[in-house]
């Protein structure tokens, strides 16, 4: 007997996630493009240096309540 396992589905998906900043008279672009899925029983972790853009990409997708 085979059982298949249910398809998994997408809890958050971001498609050309854009971010920026204007701290004076310039734009600077903190996130530029940034496309994620992420599906049901799937654990996602973001490594990297600090002031690499990791709370920028998160920060967008919280729905906090």
């Amino acid at each position: 007997m085979t059982t298949s396992l249910p398809a998994r589905m997408p809890i958050l998906e971001s498609q050309g996630l854009r971010k920026s900043y204007q701290p004076g008279k310039t734009t600077t672009d903190a996130v530029r493009g940034f496309s994620l899925t992420l599906n049901s029983g799937e654990i996602l972790a973001f490594l990297s240096p600090n002031g690499a853009g990791k709370a920028a990409k998160i920060e967008p997708c919280r729905n906090e309540r």
